[in-house]
């Protein structure tokens, strides 16, 4: 479970629990109305707190005096990813809570953002102009389905965000018990970030994936990574993030569903400038090509290789996999398993990993891609699957070269 100091510094009302146990009692009937989606301001709660905040979500949000109270009463920023632990779910980046920043609210991030654009229009006193940015305000309004951003954690290099959907008819029919259940939204997406210099630039692979929990039947919570590095780029201490998206597809158990609209949200971020961990490792694949280090960052980890320019690593036939230290294999931490970057004198690949928040050690190996692809790992997946330790000492046979590293133990 995520521990965070805040909660333990924190008073809770103390009329918090009755309200609670009152409307839990009452069923949970009615879905929960647009202006009462504001309730989950940026303030912290012990706790006891937290374990109430739980068992609300778990049910929906949907009883009207549930909502009440939460509507009246500041709420933990992290209130997903404590969620998450809480359910012992497979979410990636839950662990993000421990240092996500609430975004503004929706309104006020548009606000800013529509100054900004119109900086070098100062007339705005035009009243068919008004109107009809009314209506369009109105139209967005009273899309069933709203997508908000709830927070954020931008490290420099990738910007991982916190959502929530919600609909005025089921996300998905004909799952039953539908609320608790993990499940996915992949959204086809644009994704901009705008820095304080004004300069605008694309990130992503024209996709974002939401992993998180339904909370009810009309409400789905998640955490999704944005698609793209943000190393490269010439990104700010402040930020402006923006993602539009037409279309999206819903993910529960085995069945799936496809919605229209047209969904625009925007969060201004700060950059974290925490430095980098860099383990050198220097260990030499084949003629030019080095496993050169892993870069650690606070939730992923970053495989160089570097080789010779001109000579990509796609047509060397060179892959890479890691294990941590309690056998097992980790997840890309992006759509797309590895970037590439020119220097003067060099073409580094860069691997991108999920971090294993409990893991003290991690093994990096570089691979024969057409084994690893045909035979080796199909040893993980066959009618009786090899552990994560066997694939370990047989990778460290067989591979190319490997190399260990320590990651660091938050305290």
């Amino acid at each position: 479970m995520t521990e965070n100091k805040v909660w333990n510094e924190m008073e809770v009302p103390m009329e918090l629990d009755s309200v609670i146990i009152d409307a839990v009692g009452e069923g949970h009937k009615r879905l929960m109305r647009r202006q009462q989606k504001r309730r989950l301001r940026a303030a912290g709660l012990s706790m006891a707190m937290a374990a109430a905040c739980f068992l609300a979500v778990a049910v929906g949000f949907v009883n009207p005096v549930v909502a009440k109270a939460y509507s009246s009463i500041p709420v933990i920023g992290n209130i997903f990813a404590y969620l998450y632990d809480t359910a012992e779910s497979d979410i990636p980046y839950a662990q993000v809570g421990e240092a996500a920043v609430p975004v503004k609210e929706q309104e006020e991030a548009k606000q800013g953002q529509e100054s900004q654009g119109q900086a070098t229009q100062p007339n705005q006193g035009n009243p068919e102009q008004q109107e009809g940015l009314a209506a369009g305000a109105e139209a967005e309004a009273e899309d069933p389905v709203q997508i908000a951003i709830k927070e954020y954690f931008c490290d420099g290099y990738s910007l991982y965000l916190s959502f929530e959907v919600t609909s005025e008819e089921p996300l998905m029919e004909g799952v039953a018990d539908i609320a608790g259940k993990e499940g996915g939204i992949f959204l086809y997406a644009t994704e901009n970030i705008t820095t304080d210099a004004n300069e605008r630039f694309g990130i992503g692979a024209a996709s974002l994936t939401m992993k998180g929990i339904f909370t009810d039947e009309h409400t789905f919570v998640g955490i999704a990574r944005s698609g793209g590095s943000l190393d490269g780029y010439p990104v700010t201490d402040e930020m402006l993030y923006e993602m539009s998206s037409s279309h999206m597809r819903i993910f529960v158990e085995e069945t799936e569903r496809d919605i229209r609209g047209d969904w625009k949200v925007s969060a201004e971020i700060t950059r974290s400038k925490e430095p980098l961990l860099t383990a050198e490792l220097g260990q030499t694949i084949r003629e030019d090509f080095l496993l050169k280090e892993v870069a650690v960052q606070p939730y992923e980890l970053q495989v160089v290789i570097e080789g010779p320019k001109g000579r990509p690593l796609t047509e060397e036939y060179i892959w890479i996999e890691a294990f941590d230290d309690k056998g097992r294999r980790l997840s890309w931490a992006a759509q797309s398993c590895n970037r590439h970057v020119e220097e003067e004198d060099a073409l580094l690949d860069i691997y991108m990993f999920e971090k294993p928040m409990d893991a003290e050690k991690v093994t990096v190996f570089a691979l024969d891609e057409l084994k690893w692809m045909d035979e080796w790992k199909g040893y993980l997946y066959c009618d009786e699957p090899w552990s994560g330790e066997q694939m370990i000492e047989f990778l460290k046979e067989n591979c190319f070269t490997y190399g260990e590293v320590e990651l660091p133990q938050s305290n």
